[in-house]
């Protein structure tokens, strides 16, 4: 996997290891996370569509800076709540279906 085309705004720091292999210089971060969300990751892990649970959460991550990286340099006031009004709207349909 090459991660060349990443293009997140000081999101990541690659290390160049030789001209295929590029790895990522990552830190542990402790999350708390309900039951059913840990058992479904382990479903993912299981049936193979993520080396690990580590792996899946960074894929979220990734997909959740791409999905709000216009909020990043938000200033004003009024544009930061509207943006997090649209994150807690985004969370209340995700426990709707």
């Amino acid at each position: 996997m090459s991660y060349k085309n990443i293009s997140f705004k000081n999101t990541h720091r690659l290390l160049y290891i030789s001209e295929k292999d590029w790895v990522i210089r990552m830190k542990v971060l402790s999350i708390r996370l309900p039951d059913w969300i840990i058992e479904m990751l382990d479903q993912l892990v299981e049936k193979g569509v993520f080396v690990s649970r580590s792996e899946a959460l960074r894929f979220g991550a990734r997909l959740v800076l791409k999905r709000y990286e216009k909020f990043i340099e938000l200033n004003d006031e009024k544009e930061r709540l509207k943006a997090r009004l649209e994150v807690v709207q985004s969370e209340q349909e995700l426990y709707e279906r």
